[in-house]
């Protein structure tokens, strides 16, 4: 229970938490210290593709040597989200000039403060972050020698959150956060790698204050809800993920006309409505059907309810599951016990490889699969891709110029989430020339796909406020006991 508990914590507040596996550099490019203007370039050239099949068109970027399988559809648009229609202002939002030029811009870093202590307090290694505050220094210093943001400098202000306060109450954490930094600090953009809870974007807009995260779990509504004041430029939205991970589940045959789906969330209206709407009509695409739905609390009270979804799951003749949001880790424990061995669908906010491989139950893990769009939550023991870009490169090179250097899957996986949103806000502000209060609305038509986030493989910020446009497909393989990419970057489909 001890070990679930830390699970618990470190899952409710970063999305996924891993090991300390040291990991290969892969093919790194060259060292920069430039921020990297465009996505890698890329050639045509057919190829087979995974299981032997031809892909029709197929490039293959100029950075990490990665294929990527473009699409045979159009874009689409956002699963779950109803019609699309223009974004929705920001509450109280400022009516957008700009700062003046002298004037800095106040910068907030949301994080969780103790990962480390805690799971070492409950028995668990390897929820790791780091310093937090030195690696946002770290990159603020290298952004304010490279010109800031549109010509101004950035100042960072700092409200962490403890593991214990995420347990007890995290949207009274997140509240208290939200006061320290817009109240006290009165910052104007709030730079985090932590899950979002509404009514956390709520106080923010109230105070006009943009936010940037990377690993929000934002619903697809919520982003666009405040599209003019939210960015996530390496992150997928749930809804829209949902619906690429059924359709490679489905390409890849884990999913078949027979199989028996059970959805997995959080008991709360944008859970269910992603189970509901963004899952189930992506499986009816397929001419399938949830076969049963169960939802938990999300505390630490839902661990101890997860016992009883097994058995229902079990009860059901349920031989898929998949997640929507809620850690699997705690299903797998309560199935392990119960001699219940269904397949879990992964992707890269539960850390498959970080986490997922060296915390779960290895019978559990068998037949595991899913999408992966972030390396180092996708990749512990097995091999690891390399550099997406150079932007990752140069994130590392700051760092461990910065004495901030790690071999742990969850800290590198962190760090550049960390430093993903930090150079999104000076590549947002350059491209638009100014600061303002909605620059992160006004800036998507003009940055569209030309920012490469370091932590992912593609990202356009054309259509929606979460930008990842590519993953790969991952599978669990017990020959290592670890996850593995098994397929080239595909392309999204919107």
């Amino acid at each position: 229970m001890r070990r679930w508990l830390a699970a618990a914590v470190a899952a409710a507040a970063l999305t996924a938490c891993g090991s300390t596996v040291q990991l290969g550099a892969g093919g790194a490019p060259q060292q920069s210290d430039e921020l990297a203007l465009t996505q890698p370039g890329a050639g045509a050239a057919p190829r087979t593709g995974v299981g032997g099949t031809t892909t029709g068109d197929l490039s293959v970027p100029s950075s990490g040597g990665q294929a990527v399988l473009k699409p045979g559809s159009s874009p689409g648009a956002v699963a779950g989200s109803g019609t699309r229609g223009s974004a929705v202002a920001a509450p109280n939002a400022a009516s957008g000039s700009a700062l003046p030029s002298n004037a800095p811009v106040r910068v907030g870093v949301m994080y969780l403060k103790d990962a480390s202590a805690a799971g070492a307090a409950l028995g668990i290694n390897g929820l790791e972050t780091g310093d937090t505050e030195a690696q946002a220094k770290a990159v603020a210093n290298w952004m304010n020698a490279h010109g800031g943001a549109a010509g101004h400098k950035i100042v960072l202000y700092f409200a962490g959150i403890t593991a214990q306060q995420t347990e007890q109450n995290p949207q009274l954490a997140q509240q208290a956060a939200c006061a320290q930094l817009t109240q006290d600090n009165k910052v104007q953009f709030v730079v985090t790698y932590l899950n979002l809870l509404p009514g956390t974007m709520d106080c923010f807009a109230k105070a006009s204050t943009s936010v940037i995260d990377d690993l929000s779990n934002l619903a697809d509504w919520e982003q666009q809800k405040y599209s003019n004041i939210f960015a996530a430029p390496g992150d997928f939205a749930p809804g829209r993920m949902l619906r690429e991970l059924v359709d490679a589940l489905w390409r890849t045959g884990w999913l078949t006309k027979t199989s028996k789906v059970g959805a997995y969330g959080y008991d709360n209206p944008d859970n269910r409505r992603l189970v509901d709407q963004s899952l189930a009509q992506a499986l009816a695409a397929h001419g399938l059907k949830i076969a049963k739905e169960e939802y938990v609390t999300n505390d630490a009270n839902g661990v101890a309810q997860t016992s009883n979804v097994s058995l229902q799951f079990r009860a059901a003749g349920v031989d898929r599951i998949i997640p929507v949001l809620a850690s699997p880790l705690f299903i797998m424990e309560a199935a392990a016990s119960q001699g219940y061995h269904p397949a879990y669908a992964m992707y890269s906010a539960f850390g498959p490889g970080a986490l997922m491989e060296t915390a779960a139950p290895k019978d559990q893990l068998a037949n595991s699969r899913g999408i992966g769009w972030s390396p180092y939550l996708d990749i512990g023991r097995g091999t690891h891709p390399g550099p997406v870009n150079a932007n990752e490169t140069l994130c590392f090179n700051i760092y461990k110029k910065a004495g901030q250097g790690s071999s742990s899957a969850t800290t590198k996986g962190l760090q550049l989430n960390l430093c993903s949103v930090l150079l999104y806000l000076k590549f947002a502000a350059d491209r638009a020339k100014a600061v303002t209060s909605e620059l992160l609305g006004q800036a998507r038509p003009l940055v569209r796909a030309s920012f490469p986030p370091p932590d992912t493989f593609r990202s356009d910020m054309s259509r929606h406020s979460d930008g990842a446009a590519g993953y790969r497909d991952i599978a669990y393989e017990q020959n290592c006991g670890c996850y593995q990419y098994v397929s080239a970057v595909h392309l999204t489909s919107g």
